[in-house]
């Protein structure tokens, strides 16, 4: 093999295991996400800027519509322990890539 070629391959599986990694965080802040938007909404805590509700809050603030905000909470409430809380249930761990499919079709 060329050293070109080694090289490549170095370059190719190091990109493939980052990807990976930041997949795994990606599908862990989906959980976080979820979970401060039910605290917003659960508290009302958008009152705060005068929106009507969370969805407003989160589409005026951060552009999310409103069925990217129920995505959020329904992924926390599916994935998270006790189902509303910034933490991964256990199984879901170290599955962040094969399951961030499956949460984002929640």
């Amino acid at each position: 093999m060329k050293e070109t070629e080694l090289t490549g391959q170095q370059e190719y599986e190091t990109l493939k295991e980052e990807l990976g990694r930041k997949l795994d965080e990606t599908s862990e802040n989906f959980i976080v996400i979820g979970y401060i938007l039910k605290q917003v909404r659960d508290k009302c805590l958008y009152l705060h800027e005068n929106f009507k509700d969370i969805n407003d809050f989160g589409l005026c603030i951060y552009g999310l519509s409103r069925a990217t905000v129920s995505r959020f909470m329904n992924i926390n409430t599916k994935f998270s322990i006790g189902g509303n809380s910034r933490d991964m249930k256990t199984e879901y761990r170290g599955y962040g890539r094969s399951k961030i499919q499956e949460m984002l079709n929640v």
